[in-house]
């Protein structure tokens, strides 16, 4: 959400006063049109702002 060369994350901060949390990186490019449930299960890491995650899309039957 901010650029990738950005050294003070103003997007990230505006958004976690929120407590919305962000999800990025992914590569959906070879996801079928459909619709699906996304469960992202992050690592829990001591002291850590963001962590990686292990995605999941579940599809949703008869979509």
């Amino acid at each position: 959400i901010d650029p990738f060369a950005s050294k003070l994350l103003e997007s990230h901060q505006a958004v976690a006063e929120h407590d919305v949390a962000v999800l990025e990186g992914l590569c959906l490019e070879h996801v079928p049109v459909g619709v699906y449930t996304l469960c992202a299960f992050p690592l829990k890491l001591a002291e850590a702002d963001a962590a990686p995650v292990r995605a999941v899309l579940i599809s949703i039957e008869g979509s």
